[in-house]
């Protein structure tokens, strides 16, 4: 039965879902598969299946191809690495389509590559101020029972440039060579996130034992970097005066005739 959720909790706050009368409607179904989030139920596999199951509840896979331990069969997202996002299931989905695929053919499932690093021009990677562009934001109206919901409007050419110049290119990366920095700071002030910080080494702590090793030796200054905050704009490599900060990114390269991943 599904229908729509009037409230979710009751008096108590306690999770009691409570559907709008006369909004419930009952759905032939051959099998129905319960995804929640919280835990997946693996009751459904039998050891003739061949498939084994981790100390986590989870389903053990090759990271890399996503195949269990039967041959042939493949899994990811939550049942295979326990909660995580969409995204990275929707990822996961895309990789075992490939194994699959690969496996369809009789072909290895773990391909090999070569890599290598591409250095980036950075006054070339964004659109001059693209950090300020504001995000295209829906147009609402009022559904038939009164309801607000969302009316996405097609974008015109334009419009949709200007909002792919929004993405960030999580797949480029700062680079830092402390040999080269001269510590002007040029980086940490035209930073738009505030992300770089130059810091005394005094007033530093790790877990780490090449750093810490570092932090009880001389007085120093280390450049700490917010990879959370980072919009890839390559500001700060664009201002350095030695070429310390590089923008740079990893290419794969299919050993046997494959493209650039």
């Amino acid at each position: 039965e599904i229908g729509e959720v009037e409230k979710l909790f009751n008096e108590k706050g306690e999770y009691e879902p409570v559907f709008k009368e006369g909004s419930v409607r009952t759905l032939d179904a051959d099998i129905v598969i319960m995804a929640i989030g919280q835990r997946a139920d693996l009751s459904f596999i039998k050891p003739e299946d061949g498939i084994e199951v981790t100390e986590r509840g989870t389903i053990k896979v090759d990271p890399e191809t996503l195949q269990t331990t039967a041959e042939g069969v493949f899994a990811g997202g939550d049942v295979a690495f326990g909660p995580g996002i969409i995204i990275k299931a929707v990822a996961d989905g895309i990789k075992a389509a490939r194994s699959i695929h690969r496996f369809l053919r009789g072909e290895e499932l773990k391909e090999e590559y070569s890599a290598f690093i591409e250095n980036l021009d950075p006054n070339t990677l964004k659109k001059s101020g693209f950090e300020n562009f504001e995000r295209h934001i829906p147009e609402e109206r009022e559904n038939i029972d009164g309801r607000v919901v969302l009316n996405e409007r097609v974008m015109d050419e334009y419009e949709a440039s200007i909002q792919a110049e929004r993405c960030l290119d999580c797949y480029i990366h700062t680079i830092y060579d402390p040999e080269k920095c001269v510590f002007c700071k040029g980086c940490e002030e035209v930073c738009p996130r505030s992300c770089l910080r130059f810091i005394d080494t005094p007033y530093l702590e790790g877990e780490d034992e090449s750093t810490r090793s570092y932090l009880e030796g001389e007085r120093g200054v280390a450049l700490i970097k917010d990879d959370d905050l980072c919009i890839r704009c390559g500001l700060c490599a664009s201002v350095c005066p030695t070429g310390a900060m590089t923008m740079e990114r990893i290419l794969k390269v299919k050993k046997e005739g494959g493209g650039v991943v």
